[in-house]
């Protein structure tokens, strides 16, 4: 998602915190949020948070109705679509985000990783 400002999750494989975006203080608004809401999804843009989807048990699992989920999730979907996100599942996609047993680029906590080639693309912190 080239458009994302800021954007910060719990829901990892690794128990990590993916934290990414384009604009520092919209990154560090969704971690605070997320830290607010004791865990799961933060979507923020231009220092208002538009969306989140909270998951209080212990950042990974929701106690909500699964039709109040869906509804959440769909709004998530719709949103990265919007911020050029061109992937079916995003949450799918969060679960293996930061797994370094697959190939290709993830998120870790050294930075972008590209798996393939051992190497860090883009540092945690590049300004």
């Amino acid at each position: 998602a080239d458009k994302l400002c800021g954007f910060a999750a719990t829901y990892t494989n690794t128990g990590d915190i993916i934290l990414i975006g384009k604009r520092k203080k919209d990154m560090h608004l969704a971690f605070n949020r997320l830290k607010e809401i004791g865990g799961g999804i933060v979507l923020t843009e231009q220092g208002e948070v538009i969306h989140e989807v909270p998951l209080t048990l212990k950042g990974i699992m929701s106690n909500k109705e699964v039709p109040e989920l869906i509804i959440e999730e769909n709004e998530l979907k719709r949103l990265l679509r919007e911020r050029g996100y061109r992937f079916a599942d995003p949450v799918y996609t969060l679960s293996f985000f930061s797994t370094t047993h697959l190939p290709y680029i993830r998120v870790t906590q050294r930075g972008v990783y590209d798996v393939m080639n051992k190497n860090i693309l883009f540092p945690t912190i590049m300004r």
